[in-house]
């Protein structure tokens, strides 16, 4: 029965992580659909916009972008990457710069395909796209009047044909249209945003009802266990009176010698006794163990811990209201209590550090101290703040960057970069400081790149472990507290927050060599 809650448990915890990474992943498709169903607006409007300017000034460069959002739209020029976020403002200044290179051209359509539209949700795009040829012959017949306006001698401001073209642009008819066309493009948006929602209202009742399921199964289990040290505990008793009664029959037979018997007896009461206290701390250790093992997530553990410690009191609460509230009951309660909240209180703080961990991935942007730096004397800087981790154990750390090289770098950065490896180097490469070793430190500098290598003569790695070196949450270390996010926030703060790159050598045994590439000059701003 108990093998096979805990089977019933542990499947319960694995479908609901299974229900949660497809929550996640429908959040996901939603997003990318709202991203994209922008576009389809965002597309009619920049189009609209491009119009009315050339219409207004005669600037050929808007007939032109007109001409460059029609062909983004259907594939026939390459797609510019982060295209819906702000880009057409960028280039409409005299001199206007292009925020992002380009991309493979693709069509809207096939990226709305890509995604999944349904085929009600297709019919209003293709309405929208039938109803705007209508538009379009309105903005023809503008663009041949600002045309006609230009070929003339007098400035084109001044041309009757400017004010036809606008008028044109703004009147009835070409409103009329638009408002058609943004009709099918607002049911659009309204189809695709009810299914997507529907889609994470069914994805999160999955994941509701397996939670609630885990959870079920875990007090089942819970409750099993309970019974079962019980039951033990009774059958212990029992065959310790049993035993009792044999020596008091002996002790009766053989008075001649009582004096032995009664101190065999004594004896062998204390042995007994000794089996059902080691008995009782056993199964406390199972049943803290099954706990510790059953539980997926430690927020997990916290919750369940919360529900037993409120299941608990109410209990208590009701023994009072009863009047069957015993001193044994309340010495149980409190020995239960002390345990849940130590169970509470380290999941918790578990939680809070992986929390804490993720807030290092996740690089603010926002907040920088970027100044030039001499490398070496920062970088010696660092390492003297390091030093109580590697004093006294044999770790040298030998830095041989020049003098004079400069660095324009977020300083930060630089210095949760080398305390992440050196960190490493001491937890992995000499085994928590139980190898003597030595860790160098060079740089090169080029014309416009610094590239520093940092190397240590550890024990290395495993080609299986350096192929995962930088994915977060993988560690070899996990036993000893490791979360496997060091070497994933180095990555992180090199490629995203420097603009630089970085790659891992090793050998099993022998070494490990990070090579560090960085702007001399900082790329943020």
């Amino acid at each position: 029965m108990v093998i096979l809650l805990i089977l019933t448990t542990g499947l319960s915890a694995y479908y609901t992580f299974l229900s949660l990474a497809s929550l996640e992943k429908t959040e996901q498709e939603r997003y990318q659909m709202v991203l994209l169903s922008n576009q389809v607006r965002l597309s009619s409007d920049n189009l609209t916009l491009m119009a009315r300017a050339y219409a207004a000034t005669g600037n050929g460069k808007y007939l032109t972008f007109f001409n460059q959002i029609l062909a983004i739209r259907n594939g026939e020029a390459p797609r510019p990457k982060y295209y819906q976020r702000v880009y057409w403002d960028f280039l409409m200044p005299v001199n206007g710069v292009v925020p992002s290179e380009n991309s493979a051209a693709i069509s809207l359509q096939t990226m709305l395909n890509e995604v999944g539209i349904t085929e009600e949700e297709r019919q209003m795009l293709n309405e929208a796209q039938s109803a705007s040829d209508k538009l379009v012959e309105i903005e023809q017949k503008a663009f041949a009047l600002v045309a006609e306006g230009l070929s003339q001698d007098t400035a084109y401001n001044a041309t009757p044909a400017r004010l036809a073209a606008i008028d044109l642009l703004y009147s009835e008819a070409y409103l009329q249209a638009k408002a058609y066309i943004m009709g099918k493009v607002n049911t659009f948006l309204q189809l695709q945003a009810q299914r997507t929602q529907s889609a994470m209202r069914h994805a999160s009742k999955v994941n509701r009802v397996s939670s609630l399921f885990a959870l079920v199964s875990f007090i089942l289990l819970f409750i099993a266990v309970i019974a079962y040290a019980y039951f033990r505990q009774l059958y212990s008793k029992r065959l310790i009176n049993l035993l009792k009664e044999s020596v008091d029959g002996q002790f009766n037979l053989l008075t001649q010698k009582n004096e032995i018997l009664a101190e065999n007896a004594k004896v062998m009461k204390d042995t007994f006794e000794q089996l059902v206290e080691a008995e009782k701390m056993a199964s406390l250790g199972s049943l803290v163990s099954g706990v510790a093992h059953e539980v997926n997530t430690p927020l997990g553990i916290a919750v369940t811990s919360g529900d037993y410690i409120a299941s608990e009191t109410k209990s208590l609460e009701k023994m009072f209201n009863d009047e069957t509230l015993s001193r044994n009951e309340i010495t149980r309660y409190f020995s239960k209590m002390d345990e849940s909240l130590r169970l509470l209180t380290s999941s918790l703080q578990r939680a809070a550090g992986l929390i804490q961990s993720f807030k290092q991935v996740a690089v603010d942007q926002s907040h920088k101290d970027i100044r030039n730096i001499h490398l070496k004397a920062y970088l010696d800087d660092v390492f003297a703040s390091l030093t109580p981790l590697f004093k006294n154990k044999g770790i040298t750390i030998n830095n041989h960057v020049d003098e004079s090289l400069l660095l324009e770098v977020e300083v930060g950065a630089i210095g949760q970069i080398f305390t992440n490896l050196v960190n490493n180097s001491i937890i992995h490469g000499f085994d928590q400081g139980q190898r003597e070793g030595v860790i160098a430190i060079d740089a090169t500098d080029t014309d416009e790149h610094v590239i520093i290598s940092y190397r240590d003569n550890g024990i290395g790695m495993k080609n299986t472990v350096l192929e995962k070196v930088f994915e977060p949450f993988y560690t070899t270390n996990r036993s000893n507290g490791g979360s496997g996010l060091g070497m994933s926030i180095v990555y992180n703060l090199v490629t995203a927050k420097l603009h630089g790159a970085i790659e891992c050598k090793s050998k099993e045994l022998e070494f490990t060599e990070f090579t560090i590439k960085l702007p001399k000059k900082d790329l943020s701003s």
